[in-house]
């Protein structure tokens, strides 16, 4: 029951991923599949949310840096 009381801060997932090894991650702030995107670099430079590959193109990119 306590489980479903933790929402990722990135996706709003309810769990921590699909996989028997997925856990939460940043005191249980953040799931499994967001927080290996972090750490792939797929994150805004200036909130530090994780963002999937086909969300990008919502994203306004820095003129000057091209993020």
């Amino acid at each position: 029951m306590l489980q479903n009381c933790r929402i990722c801060e990135d996706c709003q997932s309810r769990t921590p991923g699909s996989g028997k090894s997925s856990r939460w991650h940043h005191n249980f702030s953040v799931c499994d599949s967001c927080y290996q995107q972090r750490n792939k670099g797929l994150c805004c430079p200036l909130c530090g949310k994780a963002y999937r590959h086909f969300a990008q193109k919502e994203m306004v990119p820095c003129n000057m840096c091209k993020k």
